[in-house]
Parts: C-alpha cells; sequence; structure tokens
C-alpha cells in the first residue's frame, strides 16, 4: 500500500488512527475492530442486526 496512505491512517507506533471510509484503505492486517466488521457486513447485507442478535442474510447452508 502506498506510504501517503498508511501515514494519513496510522499513528507512529502503527496502531490504526481512523478507520478508513474506503473500503480500498480498510488496513485489515492493522485493524482488530470486530464490531466493526460486524458493521461493515451489515451495512453490505451479508447480516442482518435486530435486537442485538446477528444472522447471516441469504437463505440456509447444507452443512
Amino acid at each position: 500500500m502506498d506510504e501517503r496512505v498508511l501515514a494519513n491512517f496510522l499513528a507512529p507506533d502503527e496502531s490504526l488512527r481512523t478507520i478508513p471510509a474506503k473500503r480500498a484503505k480498510l488496513l485489515t492486517r492493522f485493524h482488530p475492530d470486530c464490531a466493526a466488521l460486524r458493521r461493515y457486513l451489515v451495512v453490505d447485507e451479508f447480516l442482518t442486526r435486530e435486537h442485538c442478535f446477528y444472522w447471516r442474510n441469504g437463505g440456509t447452508v447444507d452443512v
């Protein structure tokens, strides 16, 4: 990833300073926030959330 992009989002200790708005700049190897991951999955309609419960959209899966 471009060093200028990294400098915008990472602090000197390489911790994430802000969450990038663009998907291409999400810096997944630096961002362990599972709440943000759930939020992105809900926004992209892979998960549904209601009354603090989450479930996968799209029907059933044969196991």
